[in-house]
């Protein structure tokens, strides 16, 4: 439905069907009528985009970051912190976001240049839709193993954006590493572990080729960052040197309220993971290998272990990326080992090798 986009802008009933499918996605539970396209020829032609270039987006540029998860929220919190106007679509998540975003130990603060978009209909209607064709770059980022559909590729790009640049997160694909003791360690262990299943595969194969068109059709370019095993995202010890020093992880993470969330253990080694797995390596396309045999002891494991990605710094590699001047490239993240997260300067470094 919302890919027939000439059917939707003659029928009322199909653009609030459309609508009603973007909500859902998103988390939106929309309670009264509403339509997502601009509701006139006149009101598409008023927005409809002018020729740009492929390039980098500096800082102050929009950006508007879909998805769900606090790996999406980690990439909208650190895009506002390196100075970008972000906008992160919150929907029905946005009390829970908001918790995650401000409650302890950040009780009190404000995110400068980030908006919780908490609604896109009714009213809210035509500043989302200008949203969308304004912003100079997205993000796209999901936990779990979904991913956006094609429809809802569409919605977040309509034909009326003037966005330059689109990074989406996708999984390792390669399947280098997988095998049964990952599956079992998913099964056993950590359901969020990576393990790259067919169904899931091809899911993400697809969702490429859809943003890669999508985007081309836009003169917009695309960067995708693969992840394997999505671990912690929090603000690690808050009694720790690191978080009084600012040395750590801790400002670019998530409050406290994020280790309450999913399967509890008695050791903390979400936590533990934020504290000690702070390094990043980024390696050119699709390389990088899951744990193998190791996969058992790898998917509760407070230290970097192969095929892991630290959410924070798979929030930061995506907006890095929005500054690169190259674009049309893949890379991996991968977590290691250290206390103290890459600097600006060594970031730069990382790209650099890509």
């Amino acid at each position: 439905i919302i890919q027939a986009e000439t059917a939707m802008a003659r029928s009322g009933i199909l653009r609030l069907m459309a609508r009603v499918l973007l909500g859902m996605a998103l988390g939106f539970l929309p309670g009264r009528a509403f339509g997502f396209l601009p509701r006139t020829s006149a009101g598409r032609s008023a927005l409809r985009r002018e020729a740009v270039s492929m390039g980098a987006v500096p800082p102050g540029g929009k950006v508007v970051v879909v998805g769900n998860g606090p790996v999406m929220l980690l990439a909208a919190k650190r895009a506002a912190l390196e100075g970008y106007d972000t906008h992160v679509v919150a929907a029905a998540s946005a009390s829970r976001y908001n918790e995650l975003l401000y409650s302890m130990p950040f009780e009190g603060e404000t995110i400068e240049g980030l908006t919780l978009v908490e609604q896109i209909t009714g009213d809210a209607e035509p500043a989302f839709d200008e949203l969308l064709a304004t912003c100079d770059a997205l993000i796209i980022a999901v936990d779990g193993e979904t991913c956006l559909s094609d429809g809802l590729v569409d919605v977040v790009l309509p034909t009326t954006s003037t966005a330059k640049r689109v990074v989406a997160m996708s999984r390792n694909l390669n399947g280098k590493g997988m095998g049964p003791f990952v599956v079992a360690s998913k099964t056993a262990a950590n359901n969020e572990v990576w393990a790259c299943n067919g169904e899931a595969k091809k899911a993400y194969q697809s969702f490429e080729a859809k943003i890669k068109s999508k985007a081309a059709s836009l003169t917009a370019d695309v960067v995708i960052a693969r992840a394997g095993t999505l671990k912690g995202g929090g603000c690690g010890d808050v009694t720790s040197e690191e978080f009084s020093t600012g040395t750590g992880t801790a400002k670019f993470g998530l409050a406290d309220a994020f280790y309450k969330e999913g399967n509890q253990d008695i050791v903390n080694w979400r936590m533990l993971y934020d504290i000690q797995a702070c390094g990043v390596s980024l390696e050119k396309g699709d390389t990088v290998a899951g744990p193998g045999f190791t996969g058992v002891f790898a998917a509760t494991s407070e230290s970097a272990s192969a095929g892991d990605t630290s959410r924070i710094a798979m929030a930061a590699a995506m907006v890095y990326a929005l500054r690169e001047e190259k674009g049309g490239y893949d890379f991996s993240v991968a977590s290691t080992d250290s206390r103290v997260p890459p600097s600006e300067l060594e970031w730069g470094l990382l790209f650099s090798k890509l």
